[in-house]
């Protein structure tokens, strides 16, 4: 049941306070974000999958294993492409502290850029600093700025 209070309104939006939805089936990657709630997170492993999330469907959603799930109606948009392209990384680790080497899983027409000293480009490293209880520093790891294809930047009219 949903709770007003601690709801998932990233997710979902502000549902009214005479309202009580049942939310099942919404994930979003905890290891991405927080979103304020530990509600519907899960691991990017767990999202990225071969067999998909607990609970999709697979007539209704694609599946390949290190990207994320795309709608089979869409999956073959570079629109899909580009939301399923991933950052895969270990479960101890988060996008705040990479704990060792992560994937980029890039789809369609998707680059990924490193920000090296100010300039973007498509080859870099994020060394990650040793922490005070680690017995060695975690190995560097790319920490990329995923850019849509050409054509699918979003605008508002």
């Amino acid at each position: 049941d949903y709770d007003t209070s601690t709801g998932c309104r990233e997710i979902i939006g502000v549902i009214p306070s005479t309202a009580s939805p049942t939310i099942t089936n919404t994930y979003f990657d905890n290891q991405i974000s927080t979103l304020g709630t530990a509600s519907y997170g899960a691991t990017t492993s767990a999202l990225t999958a071969a067999a998909g999330p607990e609970g999709f469907d697979s007539s209704v959603w694609t599946f390949a294993e290190g990207f994320y799930p795309r709608l089979t109606a869409f999956a073959d948009t570079e629109a899909a492409k580009f939301a399923a392209s991933a950052l895969v990384m270990d479960e101890a680790s988060s996008l705040d502290k990479l704990m060792t080497d992560a994937s980029i899983n890039l789809l369609g027409a998707t680059t990924a850029y490193f920000l090296v000293n100010g300039t973007a480009t498509t080859t870099g490293y994020y060394p990650p600093s040793p922490t005070a209880s680690s017995k060695s520093a975690p190995t560097s790891a790319p920490i990329p700025s995923i850019s849509p294809p050409t054509g699918l930047a979003p605008t508002i009219t």
